[in-house]
């Protein structure tokens, strides 16, 4: 049964009005982007390489409201391999009417080696993805783009290093403004240290497992001390799910207990 710890309430809100997001993000465009994570007690984000092994009841609900709630999934080349991603499935009809758009959202795929996704589950994907890279890499990509079997829309987003602030004006220009990272942890990393982050969902099994990564943001990744707002916190048969919001960012008035 679902908890609400925090903010304390007579009445535990609903996980959909916990992750209802902001109108107007606080960097003065329409949307949000938010990093969804579950991690083991101890900081581990997967057993056998998969994070699905560490996921509960509760985490597997936030994380289908959360993505009802996204125009697109973002997540790096390595996981799109590890977890075998092709394209987001749509969803069911009591999740989608929360969406203000398509059906499910669209997959954003970042990777800074696109022929390392040449044998990825990607390019049989049914739907249109979309691969951001970079400048440099353009060649590589238009060889990767024409093994898809939907070919892919191709975004370039810096010259040597990837550029996340340019990726977040590109995907708003399109209209994907309401944007979840689901991993892996150097992304979430990378994406911290560019500023471009709202918003950090993560859950945590009551669970202790071997850890490789250096917890939900990764081990190389180098960015300043981040101050975070306690938003909510949730918990179910163990699981706790903490919604924080980057200190720079407007507190969000979500989760909020309701008069």
């Amino acid at each position: 049964m679902l908890r609400q710890l925090y903010p304390l309430c007579a009445q535990t809100a609903s996980l959909e009005e916990i992750y209802r997001p902001d109108a107007v993000s606080s960097q003065g465009e329409d949307g949000l982007w938010r990093a969804n994570m579950v991690t083991s007690l101890n900081g581990s984000v997967e057993i056998d390489g998969v994070s699905k092994s560490l996921s509960g009841r509760a985490d597997r609900k936030a994380f289908h409201i959360i993505r009802a709630f996204a125009d697109a999934v973002l997540i790096g080349s390595g996981n799109a391999i590890s977890e075998g991603y092709t394209s987001i499935p749509d969803q069911s009809p009591a999740l989608t009417k929360l969406r203000r758009s398509r059906k499910a959202p669209l997959l954003v795929v970042t990777t800074r080696h696109p022929e390392a996704l040449s044998t990825s589950a990607l390019v049989a994907s049914p739907d249109q993805v979309i691969i951001a890279t970079l400048e440099s890499k353009e060649s590589d990509a238009l060889q990767l783009a024409s093994s898809f079997q939907v070919a892919p829309k191709l975004l370039y987003c810096g010259v040597q290093d990837f550029d996340y602030r340019k990726l977040r004006e590109e995907l708003g220009q399109l209209g994907l403004g309401h944007v979840v990272c689901e991993g892996g942890p150097s992304i979430l990393g990378r994406l911290v240290g560019a500023g471009v982050l709202d918003e950090i969902c993560l859950s945590v099994s009551p669970l202790l497992a071997a850890s490789h990564h250096g917890g939900f943001l990764g081990q190389d990744n180098d960015f300043a001390p981040t101050r975070l707002h306690l938003a909510s916190i949730i918990e179910d048969d163990g699981t706790l799910l903490y919604r924080y919001r980057i200190a720079a960012k407007t507190a969000s008035q979500h989760g909020s207990c309701q008069k």
